[in-house]
């Protein structure tokens, strides 16, 4: 018996960095907009479907899925803000004020 061989590929492609052009204290506002929205519509608009996940009728399994789903969303988040540069508090300050 022969066993069959599958060939695979894998491409790798060099990606433009996320930015805005115009000014950056701007594209700092901007660029906090996306993420306060990014955070309403996960945390504050789903928020009725979120407690679903989180009640007490829900299996421990459950329970956990939507704690790790939590992390995950946060944590994309947190990434997103890095990827634009929003992780420099002194843009941040520029942008936002003392």
């Amino acid at each position: 018996m022969v066993a069959e061989r599958e060939n695979s590929q894998l491409y790798s492609y060099e990606t433009l960095p996320r930015q805005f052009v115009g000014d950056e204290s701007t594209s700092a506002l901007l660029i906090g907009l996306i993420l306060a929205s990014r955070f309403r519509f996960t945390f504050i608009e789903a928020g009725q479907e979120l407690m679903e996940k989180l009640g007490d009728d829900v299996t421990d399994a459950e329970f956990q899925l939507a704690c790790r789903q939590i992390i995950y969303d946060i944590e994309r988040m947190e990434h997103e803000s890095s990827e634009f540069g929003m992780n420099s508090p002194d843009l941040f300050q520029q942008a936002f004020g003392s």
